[in-house]
């Protein structure tokens, strides 16, 4: 092994894969609850510049951690031979992985619409998704100890930041804000379509799945419900189902957050 193998090899070390709220989960648990309780009551009247920076530890921190996973995955010692091969299902373009390209549009664009849209979408979409993980890592905990500490800081951070979103944009919290994130999410289901699609021709040899979404259509969607429904529609209509059922879910989660922030700023008034 040459030294970038070795450090390799020595970051892939192994552990018992953690159990779904077992030791591990719970503790992770905990780190995220604390961390968007007190980041969100610390700036909650933020200015801008200070969200940014913010912002940008989270899109950095997330990204290092991501090269390091894409990293690992691609390295196997194969009876003490070092051997490289990637795997095309961990490409990063999963609804989880979308923070990835939404935080720098967010940090860096200049006011207007399109930063409000991915805002809004990272504090609605985004949220949704990095809680529901946490809630049940039923198919993101492993038995590499950097992956799962990667996977634990991924999905919550996204919790952190989107709570914190919510909270300094508690004054704009309308349809149209919810309607703007709906834009960007149909853009990215858009863009890991037409990934798929493309994926499924560039790769023809391999026996990888290549299915960004889970809305590929050569490929079986494993997501609860949408599995069961894929089977018996037409792959447009089961896209329509699956961008429908996403905003449906992400604009409750926006109504439950909303209705909080209400209540909590009624009870401070009193």
């Amino acid at each position: 092994m040459n030294l970038f193998e070795k450090i390799v090899y020595a970051l892939s070390g192994r552990m018992a894969e953690p159990a779904v709220y077992g030791w591990y989960h719970i503790m992770w648990l905990v780190i995220m609850l604390v961390a968007t309780v007190l980041i969100a009551y610390f700036f909650k009247d933020a200015n801008d510049k200070t969200i940014k920076k913010i912002m940008f530890i989270a899109w950095i921190t997330i990204f290092l951690f991501e090269i390091y996973k894409e990293t690992v995955i691609a390295f196997e010692l194969v009876d003490g031979v070092p051997t490289w091969d990637y795997d095309w299902k961990q490409f990063p373009f999963q609804f989880c992985s979308t923070p990835l390209y939404i935080l720098p549009l967010a940090i860096f664009l200049k006011d207007g619409k399109v930063r409000d849209a991915c805002i809004s979408y990272l504090a609605t979409f985004g949220l949704f998704a990095g809680a529901i993980v946490m809630i049940l890592p039923t198919t993101v905990l492993g038995e590499r100890i950097g992956n799962n500490i990667q996977t634990m800081y991924h999905h919550s951070t996204m919790v952190v930041i989107g709570v914190l979103l919510l909270v300094v944009n508690r004054k704009k919290l309308d349809f149209k804000f919810l309607y703007t994130a709906m834009i960007v999410f149909c853009v990215c289901l858009l863009i890991a379509l037409a990934l798929n699609i493309i994926m499924h021709f560039a790769l023809p040899e391999t026996e990888e799945s290549f299915n960004m979404f889970y809305v590929g259509p050569y490929e079986s969607c494993d997501l609860p419900i949408l599995s069961a429904i894929q089977p018996h529609v037409h792959p447009i209509v089961f896209i329509l189902i699956y961008a429908i059922g996403f905003c449906i879910v992400s604009t409750i989660v926006f109504y439950i957050a909303k209705l909080v922030l209400y209540i909590k700023a009624k009870a401070q008034n009193k």
